[in-house]
């Protein structure tokens, strides 16, 4: 409680259980693996953002298409 609002600081340090090269079981920070994995959830959320632009247009353009018919079905209607 060092300020107004509550609050907590977080500090996360990825480890991996592996061996050493005498074949001895040890703990390393995962730094290259938690980049690796970071990098690939990243590249992930950018094709998901892509994606949603290219959905937003396509419905955008199924839109102004719907009211391209009504406004034509209306015309077609008053020349009958």
């Amino acid at each position: 409680m060092d300020e107004q609002s509550p609050h907590m600081h977080l500090v996360f340090l990825p480890v991996v259980h592996t061996k050493d090269k005498k074949g001895n079981n040890i703990d390393k920070l995962a730094n290259v693996l938690l980049h690796k994995e970071l990098s690939k959830q990243a590249k992930v959320i950018e094709k998901a953002e892509k994606y949603q632009n290219e959905r937003d247009k396509i419905l955008a353009d199924n839109e102004e298409l719907h009211n391209t018919v009504k406004h034509l079905e209306k015309e077609w209607d008053l020349e009958i």
